[in-house]
């Protein structure tokens, strides 16, 4: 028998849309980036809302709705996160969510599914991570979540004191010396592993940027587990005041930019290769929703949709999809949403991940699948 791949792991949380696809309908979706960021983003912000707001209303949504949407625009979300996505429903649950980066598109929605797209699509990129600075003494270590709104969390770690120098003793002393050094760096080094290690059950970081002496960081990384090791990654920054730690953020998130690359281009060549075989992947709405019915699939692939205009048909447990009403058991109770909107309640509702794609990048039909069997 043929092995196949172990199961991805999950690239955003999902926790809480699971929760609130299985509450009653329709959802007002709200997804508002805050870049660029400026004197008179919160006026700009309340504008753009008022106008939406109108489109919604005139859509259906309830003033219930639409005022638990004001009162967090009126809270200032700009001062939370890079962007906001908001999803109400009319009996009152509410999804919140201030992201730590921007989506990449604003959208407003009143419909039986909501959108999700723009939020776990930003979602993807807030990877939990973990900062390591190190020199010979200890070093400094930044925890991050994928929640934005519990920020980061910051404490140093500090070794032995001496002798942490290798001094150009002479005579017979000098190797010794110098062995001692590199005894108390060791263990400098073994020591913040070990709090990395406890730190990494906490978070199940995607990656671990390491920057500082070079000497040190090597000694960091061989005394790490080795799953741990191979999500370490080096930041050019260093522990020392020389102001490289000014440009952190920028450097951490060009890591964590190039960590999703990888995930995703991993993700997109098992289902190629899937595919190809003709075995668990599906390819376009009519085999990947038939898949979802069924409960087969793992992984369903979608894109941001921006330009896609297609509905599909949603059954109201969100446990069925299909491309006409008709196809569905109960179809007098069945509900037209957008096509990928509809996918992904479904395939959350059926516990599968979700994963967003660039559109050069999606499936035929713009929406595939890799399944479970």
């Amino acid at each position: 028998m043929r092995q196949h791949a172990p199961p991805l792991k999950s690239l955003a949380r999902l926790d809480d849309v699971r929760d609130l696809v299985a509450a009653p309908g329709p959802f007002l979706s709200v997804h508002l980036s805050f870049r660029p960021p400026s004197h008179d983003l919160a006026e700009r912000i309340a504008l753009g809302w008022r106008s939406s707001r109108d489109a919604a209303a005139a859509a259906g949504a309830p003033l219930s709705v639409l005022e638990a949407v004001d009162e967090v625009i009126e809270a200032g979300p700009q001062r939370q996160g890079a962007g906001l996505s908001v999803v109400v429903t009319p009996e009152g649950r509410r999804l919140v969510d201030h992201l730590t980066v921007a989506p990449d598109v604003e959208l407003v929605g009143w419909e039986p599914a909501p959108a999700l797209t723009p939020l776990l699509a930003a979602r993807q990129t807030a990877v939990p991570h973990i900062v390591v600075l190190v020199d010979r003494a200890g070093g400094d270590l930044l925890v991050r979540t994928a929640d934005a709104t519990r920020g980061g969390e910051e404490m140093a770690v500090e070794g032995a004191e001496s002798p942490l120098r290798k001094v150009a003793a002479g005579g017979w002393s000098q190797r010794r010396i110098q062995q001692r050094a590199e005894d108390t760096w060791r263990r400098n080094m073994a020591d913040l592993a070990r709090q990395v290690a406890v730190l990494a059950r906490r978070v199940d970081p995607g990656l671990i940027a390491v920057g500082g002496d070079e000497r040190a960081v090597n000694l960091l990384r061989e005394s790490l587990p080795s799953a741990l090791r191979e999500l370490t990654r080096p930041v050019d920054v260093t522990r020392a005041a020389d102001g490289s730690a000014d440009d952190l953020d920028v450097h951490v998130e060009r890591l964590l930019r190039a960590h999703l690359d990888e995930e995703l281009a991993h993700t997109l060549g098992v289902y190629r290769r899937e595919l190809g075989q003709h075995d668990r992947a599906t390819a376009g709405p009519v085999d990947t929703f038939a898949a979802l019915g069924a409960g087969r699939v793992a992984v369903l692939l979608a894109t941001l949709g921006t330009n896609d205009t297609r509905r599909a048909w949603i059954a109201p447990d969100r446990q069925q999809v299909a491309m006409t009403p008709d196809a569905l058991p109960d179809s007098a109770e069945a509900r037209s949403a957008p096509l990928v909107d509809a996918a992904i309640a479904v395939a959350l509702a059926t516990n599968a991940d979700v994963r967003i794609v660039a559109e050069q990048d999606a499936p035929s039909g713009g929406i595939g699948a890799l399944l479970r069997w």
